[in-house]
């Protein structure tokens, strides 16, 4: 239903705005994320959490093995590099293993929409992240699973090659912006704040000016 709305909205958007090119670029989803839980846990999800790790996402972990994302390398290596088994045999039990779950489910979704989508109009396309301010693991009212966080980029590139770019929704103090906009310009992907309050002058400065941001969005009050 969701890529059958899309398509329809971008079939739409080419149609009043296919010639002026208004609409640059789109975000499919918002802040995607299982919150208060490392990662879903009905039936469905439990069983496909029992399930063997797809091959699609172990074939990009071993072809791109040496340029990883570090955090994630590290989670694969401690588990001893798997190429097959159930999600808690080839990452480890755990949240990143989690996350990393609820990551490749979400970007297998999204893609299928963005997919659709394009087929329509192919405009670049990109994800928005939700960041907390906080160390997720913790208390389960801080637990953020499977969105797309700057650790999970491979994963979400794995299983989401219709999407051009992730992004981060960064509130909290001066530090975390700087941290977080760092976190995002690894591994070629380009920043871009769709969502954040502060000093909107210094943050403009600094994504241009530190990150050659594409761009940064002023939300709330």
């Amino acid at each position: 239903a969701d890529a059958r709305a899309f398509a329809a909205l971008m079939r739409h958007v080419k149609e009043v705005d296919g010639r002026e090119h208004t609409v640059i670029m789109v975000q499919v989803e918002n802040e995607v994320n299982v919150t208060e839980d490392s990662r879903d846990r009905s039936p469905v999800a439990n069983k496909a959490f029992a399930a063997p790790v797809p091959k699609e996402l172990i074939d990009y972990l071993q072809k791109h093995k040496d340029t990883l994302i570090p955090e994630l390398r590290q989670v694969w290596a401690m588990a001893g590099y798997k190429a097959s088994g159930t999600w808690d045999e080839v990452f480890g039990k755990g949240v990143a293993t989690d996350e990393i779950f609820m990551a490749w489910l979400y970007a297998r979704y999204i893609d299928r929409v963005a997919a659709a989508g394009k087929a329509e109009y192919p405009l670049p396309m990109f994800v928005n992240a939700a960041l907390f301010g906080f160390a997720r693991v913790g208390p389960p009212e801080r637990a953020h699973g499977g969105g797309p966080l700057a650790e999970l980029l491979d994963v979400w590139r794995a299983g989401a090659p219709q999407i051009d770019f992730i992004s981060p929704d960064i509130y909290g103090n001066t530090d975390f912006f700087v941290s977080s906009a760092a976190a995002y310009t690894r591994s070629g992907n380009p920043l871009f704040v769709p969502e954040t309050r502060g000093d909107m002058e210094a943050r403009l400065l600094y994504a241009f000016g530190r990150h050659d941001a594409i761009g940064i969005t002023y939300m709330g009050l």
